[in-house]
């Protein structure tokens, strides 16, 4: 590891607001085991929180970018330009307390759990970027989970979370990845059974759930 630096902020004030913000960078991030290397370059990484203690609510967010990321033997994959910014707000504070002091019990994780589901959430990813070795991914989404949800219905139905999740989603492959033998079966299922369209030098995938309602390509999808 090269050049690490680390900052961080809290802060409070009398309407029992807490905040706290972190910003980590990184010149370089060197691994290797028997001939396989990886490597990150230009690391920046910062977030932080907002409690509010009054509502039992915390907001998170994620804004982390990497420069130059490799990996590999002889013939290494590049990838540059990488960037996620995600973003996770209204979560139930108690719950993700319980949750953290009960993780040796499974009944009280499953409560806990089960509490912050039920709580609701705001889930974003703004930003999945990455300019890869067939060419740009690019992905997004925002979804509401609704107040009211059952962990232990949706154990034994996972459907049963459309019924509250409402929202979209957005990702384009670069079309290049159909000629990798790895992941061209998939992709060419994808693209065979409409989950995957073609657009120019991209294989985009938009979803819409809206009152249990899945949309994929603009096209229902019966649940």
């Amino acid at each position: 590891i090269d050049a690490l630096q680390l900052s961080s902020d809290f802060s409070s004030n009398n309407n029992n607001i807490n905040q706290y913000s972190y910003l980590m960078t990184i010149s370089s991030i060197f691994l290797q085991q028997d001939g396989f290397k990886i490597k990150w370059q230009g690391v920046d990484l910062k977030g932080g929180n907002l409690q509010s203690m009054k509502q039992d609510r915390v907001d998170i967010r994620s804004d982390w970018k990497v420069a130059q990321y490799q990996f590999g033997t002889v013939d290494q994959k590049v990838f540059t330009d990488n960037h996620i910014k995600f973003d996770l707000n209204s979560l139930h504070i108690p719950s993700i307390n319980n949750l953290a002091s009960h993780a040796q019990s499974v009944a009280e994780v499953e409560k806990a759990l089960s509490e912050l589901l039920s709580n609701g959430a705001h889930i974003s990813l703004s930003t999945l970027t990455s300019q890869t070795p067939w060419g740009k991914l690019d992905a997004s989404m925002n979804f509401t989970l609704e107040q009211g949800a059952s962990f232990r219905e949706m154990l034994d139905n996972p459907f049963t979370l459309m019924d509250y999740l409402d929202g979209n989603g957005k990702v384009a492959l670069p079309k290049r990845l159909l000629a990798e033998p790895v992941v061209s079966e998939p992709l060419q299922i994808g693209v065979m059974t409409g989950f995957l369209v073609s657009d120019g030098s991209s294989l985009l995938f938009e979803t819409q759930l809206e009152q249990g309602e899945l949309m994929v390509n603009g096209k229902i999808i019966p649940l």
